[in-house]
């Protein structure tokens, strides 16, 4: 681990026996599913997952291309879940590749898109568990080679944390959320972490507040040209605005 840091190269790049262009090609695809799943673009997804499967199949005969099916089923259960509403074929897909030691940032990643189904199908009390879970398993990894991960976790156990009605927590995992983007200058989530403050601020009757960061994540959600989180800040913030007028 020492030496990846030092070398400035992904832990498991050292320890991969495949060429580095293959290498690249197998990251190339993963952050392609990565980034489909956040832009909610589900048919480039299921693109993707398509062409990545063909690779693999292609180099069968390669044990470390092989490990990467898991990866695959993963996101098939993403398209089941969030394309195809088949909750219950997504939820098993999840728990037949899930290791709840949560010993890898794969585990982690499987673990936090399982607290999503549950919370699509069983309600926050039962999702929390899950992201608490996943949110607590990345403070144990000596390093993260997908930054996006412990963002990601936060955000959905700081949404719960609302749903709660602890804006307290909520709170403070947002602004974790925003030191994490800002240190590794990633914008990923920030325009959702930005209107989640928006609303806790409402929430507490902090409207000025609320305006700011509504404002703000509104700016962000154009650049991301994201019109659905877009059109509904505006709808948010023209209320914080109706409540800044009485």
């Amino acid at each position: 681990m020492k030496l990846a840091k030092k070398l400035k190269v992904p832990l498991k790049l050292l320890m991969s026996e495949l060429p580095f262009s293959d290498f690249k090609e197998i990251e190339k695809y993963k952050n392609l599913c990565r980034e489909h799943t956040y832009y909610q673009d589900y048919e480039a997804l299921s693109l993707t997952i398509e062409q990545f499967e063909n690779l693999i199949e292609q180099n069968s005969d390669h044990v470390e291309y092989l490990t990467n099916k898991k990866f695959i089923t993963w996101n098939k259960a993403i398209l089941l879940h969030v394309r195809d509403k088949n909750i219950i074929k997504a939820e098993e897909q999840l728990k037949s590749i899930l290791d709840m030691n949560l010993r890898t940032e794969f585990d982690i990643g499987v673990c936090n898109s399982l607290g999503l189904v549950t919370l699509s199908k069983d309600g926050v009390s039962m999702a929390f568990d899950y992201f608490n879970k996943a949110y607590t398993a990345i403070e144990d990894l000596p390093q993260l080679e997908d930054h996006t991960l412990a963002p990601r976790v936060a955000y959905n156990l700081a949404y719960c944390h609302v749903k709660n009605g602890h804006l307290n927590e909520a709170t403070t995992l947002a602004y974790q959320i925003i030191g994490l983007l800002e240190s590794k200058q990633l914008s990923f989530i920030l325009g959702k972490t930005k209107h989640m403050l928006g609303k806790i601020h409402k929430m507490g009757g902090d409207y000025e507040q609320a305006k700011e960061y509504l404002l703000e994540a509104k700016f962000l959600f154009r650049l991301e040209k994201n019109e659905a989180y877009y059109l509904k800040t505006e709808q948010d913030l023209n209320e914080v605005m109706l409540l800044l007028e009485k």
